[in-house]
């Protein structure tokens, strides 16, 4: 692992890659699928007396939809740590039919002051059971963190039905699929761990969106 004991920008891994929603069954026996969240892709660093916000082009944030002192309970070990998720900043619907708000955690990059390279998807989200439980939320893809903090939920098979129920709500966009046995790459580059990372979002009537799947 690589050490990280200050604060330096590192880019999430992306997912750049679409498949149409009838090719996921062929990819659940070597993926994971996470739903795919309809907000902006956003990393917390913290160590836990300074938080820094960023967005995926490496500029700083300062919408982030929960309190600094939230933002700051969610730091774990010691020294720095990243989390990735996604800022619900557009104000979806839920499950529910209500606008849903707060940040939704859906990986790790750094812990305990050391970048998490080599790191599977597997160890990563074990990791995070670890560190923010798996209790249960408003949404029935997701665990609840804290009282605004929630976490995507990984899944093993049915993908395809999964796919089908979570693009029903406006608050998802569809699944992202993840490798099994790929490690983390180092993010100083945008384009990271995109070799093992598939999308699979849904086109809903009214929108205009930049993709194809």
């Amino acid at each position: 692992m690589i050490s990280y004991t200050s604060y330096r920008y590192l880019y999430p891994p992306r997912a750049e890659n679409a498949i149409p929603p009838s090719a996921l069954a062929e990819h659940e026996k070597d993926c994971l699928a996470m739903p795919k969240l309809n907000g902006g892709c956003t990393e917390i660093y913290t160590d836990g007396k300074q938080v820094i916000v960023t967005n995926r082009h490496k500029k700083e944030k300062s919408n982030l939809q929960i309190s600094r002192l939230e933002a700051l309970s969610l730091h774990r070990g010691k020294g720095w740590m990243i989390i990735t998720g996604e800022n619900m900043e557009k104000s979806k619907l839920g499950s529910d039919g209500k606008p849903f708000g707060g940040f939704v955690i859906w990986g790790i990059i750094a812990l305990d002051g050391y970048q998490l390279v080599g790191k599977t998807v597997e160890e990563r989200i074990s990791l995070l059971d670890q560190l923010y439980g798996k209790a249960d939320s408003r949404e029935k893809w997701l665990y609840g963190a804290s009282e605004n903090v929630y976490r995507a939920k990984s899944y093993e098979k049915n993908f395809l039905k999964i796919y089908k129920e979570v693009t029903v709500v406006q608050m998802y966009e569809g699944l992202v699929l993840y490798t099994k046995g790929i490690g983390l790459e180092n993010g100083i580059k945008a384009m990271n761990n995109v070799g093992s990372i598939l999308k699979c979002r849904a086109v809903r009537d009214g929108e205009k969106l930049n993709y194809n799947f």
